[in-house]
């Protein structure tokens, strides 16, 4: 359960920073330059990785703005607890 109420912590943090003034542009500018809307994809097989992972930063980044997953992360909590104590 700990570790539970840290994500729904660190989620409300994200989502704080990045709901000002301040975090709209940022968060902006980072879909611009992240490839939040276009292709990573190039000829060089070692720049679209590096392109890849640019992505998948902004994306860790959305996806920890995101609160409609809490009642699942939840439910899969007290399965997981359930299960644990033998129920």
């Amino acid at each position: 359960m700990a570790e539970l109420k840290d994500l729904k912590a660190l989620k409300t943090s994200y989502k704080k920073t990045f709901e000002t003034e301040d975090g709209k542009k940022v968060l902006q500018d980072l879909q611009r330059r992240c490839f939040a809307k276009q292709s990573t994809f190039v000829v060089d097989p070692f720049l679209m990785a590096f392109n890849g992972g640019t992505r998948s930063v902004l994306l860790y980044i959305e996806s920890m703005m995101d609160m409609s997953n809490i009642k699942d992360i939840e439910k899969g909590e007290e399965n997981v607890t359930r299960s644990e104590s033998g129920e």
